[in-house]
Parts: structure tokens; C-alpha cells; sequence
């Protein structure tokens, strides 16, 4: 496939590790074929019909209740990787975590291709697929995506060369409500070293979004099922 659409790229490509190659693919086919792609890992706890509506131009019919969104016609949807995750592993401290585990698209969406070219284009990336072919890269790209002015803020929009995208970007609840048990002893190791977890900053005392992180995370470890009862 990539010989056949990105014929520039595939000498590199051929070039690349497994999982740089497994991340390419994904994006691809979504480019190209428009889809769902889903690892293995992950699971759909709302209805798919509204998310697939999302990923339409032409459709506005896209109706979550939790979010309050009524109507939306992003053309691609990403799913956000679990908030313990976004804090303990990678040290978001603010803001969420987008994921290339869950995304769907229509075919031939602006944003994939310039995820594509970032892969190929970006001298300065290492070795680190988690960095370059990744969420992390995912994650940097959607940071391009500026707030469109829609009445819902998950909602966003890229212009660039006259040409205007949007995206979705769905919170961890809908798709990744359980985290990566082998993980646990450097998520536990992470909250043990991050002190009383209070902020005084602003003349007050309150608790800050990793003391937050890791009420959860225990919660978690205690019951597996703790967050699947978490709304949005």
C-alpha cells in the first residue's frame, strides 16, 4: 500500500522496525480507506452508531448524551489514552493524552496525511516509536488543532492551505476504562515520590490533579471495575 499511494516513502518505510511499520499501516489505511481502527486492548463502552456518524462530513446526527454534544460532523474521531496513564507514564500533568489505539476517520482526512508525512519528514525523531510514529506523535499533531469556535470544546479545527478538518477527540471513558496492571509498580512508584500532592500556589490549599490520579489508580488496583462506573 505504501508503494502504491506514497511510492516516495517506501524505501524508508522498508526501512523501518516492526512497530514503526504496524503504525504506518494504521494511518494508511485510514487515509486511503477511511475505517475504524481499534487495538485489541481496548473496548467500545457507548454504542459505535454515533461515533461512526462523527466521522462523516456530511452527518450531523452524532448524539452523546454524556458529553452533551448534540450534533457534530468532525470526519475523524481519536480516542484519549487513560488518564492514570497520561499522568504516572507519560507526566501530563495538565491536559489529557490522545491515543492512536482507537481512531476512525473518513477517507482521505487532512489529518492522517500529515501524520504520514510527520513519520517520513521529522529528521529529529530517534528511534522511540512511542515518539515518532506513535501517540506521542498523535498527540503533537492534534496540538496544531486550534478550538474551532464549535459549542462543544472536545471539538477542534485545522486550517491550513485553505483547507479546514476537524477532529474529535473522545475522553479515556469511552474506550480505555482499564489500565495496564503490569505497569502498576512504576505508577504506584510514580505517586509514592510526588509528595503531599497539595498546591498552595494560589494562597489556597488543594489537592492537585496527581494526588487526583493516584486516589484513582488505587481505586483501580483495589477493583478493577472502579472505572468502567465513571461517566465523561
Amino acid at each position: 500500500m505504501v508503494q502504491v499511494h506514497f511510492p516516495e516513502f517506501h524505501k524508508a518505510y522498508e526501512s523501518l522496525s516492526g512497530i514503526k511499520k504496524a503504525d504506518v499501516a494504521r494511518l494508511l489505511m485510514l487515509y486511503v480507506h477511511g475505517g475504524v481502527y481499534m487495538d485489541m486492548d481496548v473496548e467500545c463502552r457507548y454504542p459505535l452508531d454515533g461515533i461512526l456518524c462523527a466521522a462523516q462530513v456530511s452527518c450531523t446526527c452524532l448524539i452523546f448524551f454524556v458529553l452533551k454534544l448534540q450534533t457534530v460532523a468532525a470526519g475523524a474521531v481519536l480516542g484519549e489514552e487513560n488518564d492514570i496513564h497520561a499522568v504516572l507514564l507519560e507526566n501530563r500533568d495538565a491536559g489529557s493524552l490522545v491515543s492512536n489505539a482507537v481512531m476512525i476517520s473518513q477517507r482521505r482526512h487532512p489529518f492522517f496525511l500529515k501524520a504520514i508525512h510527520e513519520i517520513f519528514e521529522a529528521p529529529w525523531c530517534g528511534s522511540d516509536p512511542v515518539q515518532c510514529s506513535g501517540p506521542r506523535m498523535i498527540e503533537r499533531l492534534t496540538s496544531e488543532y486550534r478550538d474551532s469556535g464549535d459549542s462543544h470544546p472536545r471539538v477542534a479545527e485545522l486550517q491550513s492551505n485553505g483547507t479546514h478538518s476537524k477532529l474529535l477527540r473522545l475522553p479515556f471513558e469511552f474506550f480505555s476504562p482499564n489500565i495496564a496492571m503490569w505497569n502498576s509498580a512504576t505508577m504506584q512508584k510514580a505517586c509514592r515520590s510526588s509528595g503531599a500532592h497539595l498546591d498552595t500556589s494560589r494562597g489556597g490549599v488543594r489537592e492537585t490533579r496527581k494526588s487526583q490520579i493516584c486516589r484513582m489508580l488505587d481505586r483501580a488496583l483495589r477493583n478493577p471495575d472502579a472505572l468502567r462506573t465513571r461517566e465523561p
